[in-house]
C-alpha cells in the first residue's frame, strides 16, 4: 500500500502517530508501519502468523477461499497472487 496508494495511510501516520509530513508518503507509510508494529507489542498482540503458529503450507488454498468470487477489498483490489504475497510477508 505504501508504493499503491499511500494517501490514507500516510494522513493516518501524520494525524495519529506525529510523523513528519516533510517526508515522502510513502516514508510516512513505512514508519507507520513500524510505529504500529511497535504499538501491537505494547499491547500483547501478536504481529506475525508465525507467533500465531500459522505456516506458509495452506496460504494457497486461503488465497483460493478468499478470492474464489473475484478480486477482494474496495480501497485496494487483491486477487490470489497479491493474497499469497500478503499472506508471504506476514509470516
Amino acid at each position: 500500500m505504501a508504493e499503491v496508494k499511500p494517501q490514507k495511510p500516510a494522513q493516518l501516520a501524520r494525524n495519529v502517530f506525529g510523523i513528519s509530513g516533510e517526508l515522502s508518503q510513502k516514508e510516512q507509510v513505512l514508519q507507520l508501519r513500524d510505529r504500529l508494529k511497535i504499538f501491537f507489542r505494547e499491547i500483547g498482540l501478536r504481529t506475525t502468523l508465525g507467533e500465531l503458529h500459522i505456516d506458509d503450507r495452506h496460504f494457497g488454498e486461503m488465497a483460493e477461499r478468499a478470492t474464489k468470487n473475484g478480486a477482494v477489498g474496495h480501497y485496494l483490489p487483491i486477487d490470489r497472487e497479491k493474497f499469497v504475497a500478503i499472506l508471504e510477508l506476514a509470516k
